[in-house]
């Protein structure tokens, strides 16, 4: 009985708890800014990457077609 009492006033006394709140919080507002950066920048950055990957797609297929005349 007296080991639960000593470390129930152990637990109380520590601030762990409290630091592990602030890093919560830190979390959720970067978690905030991720997810509103993406719903801003989503539509702008779905068509810069289907770019690139029609871009790439077209050299990876030129690329193909020149190794195979040359062979």
């Amino acid at each position: 009985m007296f080991k639960l009492l000593a470390w129930t006033k152990l637990y109380l006394e520590t601030k762990d708890g409290a630091t592990a709140i602030e890093y919560g919080l830190i979390v959720a507002l970067i978690s905030l800014f991720i997810v509103g950066g993406a719903t801003l920048f989503g539509e702008q950055l779905d068509a810069m990457f289907r770019t690139m990957a029609a871009v790439l797609t077209d050299a990876a297929e030129s690329a193909g077609t020149g190794s195979e005349t040359e062979g």
